[in-house]
């Protein structure tokens, strides 16, 4: 969760996070947004946020890793950005998009998806995120179940790596 759709949305539309060969064209490959670029994008989803002046956090930024060797079909990956929506309450009626990352021979040919979405809903509700990180577990797993994912389990905390976003931002 954030509240600065700019430094998000640019990190999300980077040219060097696309597929080789396709780095000329739009990152987003799911959105109920109008926007064709990051700064269209962010103007939307701050309009959305001024629906609702008293939320802070103004957007929220999931990200969804598949296993090594894993990368389903496109529309596999459009219904595990609609379920995860779904379940966090957010679904069509919350402004988002959705981008592919490809990482490099080094980070093993991992494929992920990042997802953002605003926080208010667009008829100016904030979207409840009441313990988030234990019900994501529970999202993961159902959406793993639903869509004939391989099973991918929870990194133990001393293995996990730092947040590349937050990196970026620093430098």
């Amino acid at each position: 969760r954030g509240s600065n759709v700019a430094a998000i949305a640019g990190y999300l539309h980077r040219k060097d996070k696309r597929e080789a060969g396709k780095e000329q064209s739009d990152p987003v490959f799911h959105t109920n947004m109008f926007g064709r670029n990051a700064q269209e994008r962010t103007e939307e989803l701050r309009f959305s946020a001024d629906l609702n002046p008293k939320v802070k956090k103004t957007y929220v930024h999931y990200k969804v890793s598949f296993p090594p060797g894993e990368n389903p079909e496109l529309e596999t990956k459009k219904g595990i950005v609609d379920d995860l929506l779904e379940a966090r309450g957010q679904g069509q009626n919350c402004q988002f998009f959705a981008v592919e990352h490809y990482e490099k021979v080094d980070k093993h040919n991992v494929h992920h998806l990042h997802v953002l979405t605003s926080s208010v809903l667009l008829n100016g509700e904030w979207v409840d995120d009441s313990f988030e990180r234990v019900r994501l577990k529970q999202v993961e797993r159902d959406i793993e179940l639903k869509r004939g994912l391989q099973y991918c389990p929870p990194k133990e905390k001393g293995d996990r790596n730092s947040d590349p976003i937050r990196e970026w931002k620093l430098r």
